[in-house]
């Protein structure tokens, strides 16, 4: 049961021995507005801004998250906006109006004060939003001016609050450590662009919103962190984060931008069959990446079995192929690069992987041509989420490679390609909706390699999302044949199925689903549907209707 949302708001402006920071009181006034306004408890004692003393700010952490009518369901969201400050001892504290830098011990609030409470709260749904503000005077040791100090300042900071917060386990903590200078960095605006944005994500931005409807912590920390980055400031700082909790933790509701919502308001058959075809295929596109994983892991070079995993993986396996082969360092070399970038990828949620690959499909004109791509992209996997200059001044020229082809399948007869290179191509046109296209093209690749069965597979997809059922089931049985375990393609068949008005061949799918995956909750509440509502097969309605 979805518990009670509750906040604390502690925004600290005014100082006695800290730089005053005045955007601070507005970072507050801004997150009570908005999370008010979702609907979250704050009453007066818990929202803090402008001044606080040091026993003020420890006594509101420990009443909020110590509170005794506090239940397990229910959400507790703490902001802070202000100073943080650092002893020179591995001490970290945020800063009460009383701090003093050179000791800061004495009135300041120790970072641990708040991960120790998180801990000993009976809520299972905790999340900290920290803005933290570090300046040259609240880091003792630092020597210089203006910029230099402002920067090393920032950089101690965040390797503060990472050491602090990183790797602490069941906590939700998403946290930013920018110089008074640059957390100051809104045009027209007079708060700080860390809670700009969050205040906007929480406010239901679409790239904020799951496809459930709900601003999550996750999808808040990837818009946060895009648009910052967006930002083009001389120097892109990725927020601390810690997502180690488990379970969903819903910071905001919009059911008006769920997808599934959409589509089941819009009642659109075409939308629903394309939603079908598209079942699981982020799931697969991550499966494929683990084996990689695996396969590239037994030998400091790729082999065969290696290759061809990597070869195989839908949207971007033959990119990354290309790029190792183009790339121009030794063998061992460039293996531990692709290691290391498909590492990065499986700690992704399916949402950010689509974009990756996505990003990585729609620039592969430009990005196989570049040589030291695959050395750029693995000391940083996360910059193809950043606008690119070498991507951005050629893509007028160069574009995506489904838009460059206007006729595929004439293209692929004149230009002879590999199978996969030409299901690639057909793996775009997939995903870009063009279905008729893809289709075709996965014939051409099955011409080639009869059994090239992820084509096959695809040819499936495609069909169901064109509603030839029919066909699309010949398709998937030609699958299972072969992979008898697939579960996407059981639930593929099932929809199709469904679709035709075949109860008793859908129950079927569901029964070999459990059979491999009995605890699979979603095989068993489809099935509980179809027993309880048969479905009638569009034939058999029009025969009683005597048409």
């Amino acid at each position: 049961m979805e518990g009670s949302r509750k906040a604390l708001i502690i925004s600290l402006s005014d100082y006695e021995e800290l730089e005053r920071l005045e955007f601070c009181k507005n970072d507050g006034e801004a997150i009570y507005k908005t999370l008010t306004a979702l609907g979250y408890e704050i009453p007066e004692k818990r929202k803090i801004i402008g001044t606080a003393s040091g026993s003020e700010l420890r006594n509101a952490i420990i009443d909020f998250f110590r509170d005794g009518s506090v239940k397990t369901s229910d959400t507790l969201l703490f902001y802070y906006s202000g100073h943080g400050v650092l002893d020179g001892y591995e001490g970290r504290y945020f800063a009460s109006t009383d701090t003093n830098p050179n000791i800061p011990e004495e009135n300041g609030v120790e970072f641990n004060l708040l991960t120790q409470q998180m801990d000993r709260s009976l809520s299972l749904k905790t999340i900290s939003l920290l803005d933290c503000c570090f300046s040259g005077a609240a880091v003792p040791g630092l020597t210089g001016k203006g910029d230099q100090v402002e920067a090393e300042a920032e950089k101690l900071g965040r390797e503060a609050l990472s050491k602090q917060f990183k790797d602490s386990k069941g906590k939700c903590i998403l946290a930013s450590s920018l110089s008074q200078r640059r957390s100051y960095n809104m045009p027209d605006k007079k708060m700080s662009a860390f809670t700009h944005f969050i205040v906007e994500g929480l406010k239901g931005k679409k790239d904020a919103v799951d496809k459930d409807g709900y601003v999550t912590p996750e999808k808040l920390d990837e818009y946060v962190y895009t648009q910052l980055a967006n930002l083009q400031t001389p120097s892109i700082q990725t927020p601390v984060r810690n997502m180690s909790i488990s379970g969903r933790i819903s910071l905001a509701y919009y059911p008006e931008l769920s997808l599934t919502n959409q589509i089941k308001e819009s009642g659109d058959e075409n939308a629903k069959n394309q939603e079908n075809a598209n079942l699981g295929f982020w799931t697969d596109v991550k499966n494929r990446f683990n084996s990689a994983t695996v396969e590239i892991e037994k030998n400091p070079v790729l082999d065969e079995f290696s290759k061809e995993a990597i070869r195989t993986i839908p949207v971007v396996g033959v990119i990354f192929e290309k790029l190792f082969d183009k790339g121009n360092l030794s063998a061992e070399e460039k293996t531990q690069q692709i290691l290391k970038i498909f590492k990065f990828i499986n700690q992704l949620n399916e949402g950010k992987l689509e974009e990756f690959c996505r990003t990585l499909q729609k620039n592969r004109a430009v990005i196989i041509e570049d040589s030291q791509y695959l050395f750029t992209l693995s000391n940083n996997p996360r910059s193809l989420f950043i606008p690119h200059p070498i991507i951005d001044a050629q893509k007028a020229q160069s574009q995506p490679i489904v838009e460059s082809i206007s006729d595929t399948i004439s293209n692929i007869k004149e230009s002879p390609k590999s199978a996969p290179e030409i299901y690639e191509i057909g793996v775009s046109l997939f995903m870009d909706k063009k279905y008729e296209e893809a289709a075709k093209t996965f014939d051409e690749v099955t011409k080639l390699e009869p059994g090239f069965i992820d084509a096959v597979r695809f040819k499936g997809r495609s069909l169901g999302a064109l509603n030839r059922h029919q066909a699309a089931v010949f398709y998937f049985n030609k699958v299972l044949e072969s992979s008898h375990d697939d579960i996407v393609v059981l639930f593929l068949k099932a929809n199709s199925l469904i679709s035709l008005g075949d109860s008793k061949g859908a129950i079927a799918c569901y029964d070999q689903i459990l059979k491999l995956q009995p605890k699979n909750e979603v095989a068993h509440k489809k099935r509980k549907e179809i027993q309880k509502n048969p479905i009638r097969s569009k034939f058999d309605v029009a025969r009683r209707l005597g048409k």
